[in-house]
């Protein structure tokens, strides 16, 4: 099961998406200035991975993703980083996926 959702705070905007399977259970959090369209917080939080070790350094990178401008390159630009042979799927589908779910909303602001 996925749950994504798009918050608007007194700060800006703050994107969350879990996964919740029977070998997955982590959550994903991004605030994103709308103004500069850039990630100021990411993290993740993590209580079932089917492979403890291998699967908690992807969830690690999340935080390379602070500074990132939210653009319509952005997915493939992190592909490498969350995604990929050292990264994780389900980790980069689920930012993914809220990058298809932010870009709505940010072109409405600018």
């Amino acid at each position: 099961r996925k749950v994504a959702r798009l918050e608007r705070t007194e700060h800006g905007l703050r994107l969350f998406n879990s996964m919740d399977d029977n070998v997955h259970g982590f959550e994903i959090t991004y605030d994103v200035d709308p103004a500069s369209r850039r990630i100021v917080d990411a993290r993740s939080v993590t209580y079932r991975l089917p492979y403890r070790g291998i699967c908690d350094e992807p969830q690690r990178n999340i935080a390379s993703m602070i500074g990132e401008t939210v653009d319509a390159a952005l997915a493939r630009r992190i592909q490498g980083s969350l995604g990929g042979e050292t990264g994780c799927a389900q980790l980069y589908d689920l930012t993914s996926d809220l990058l298809k779910l932010i870009a709505g909303d940010l072109a409405q602001s600018a």
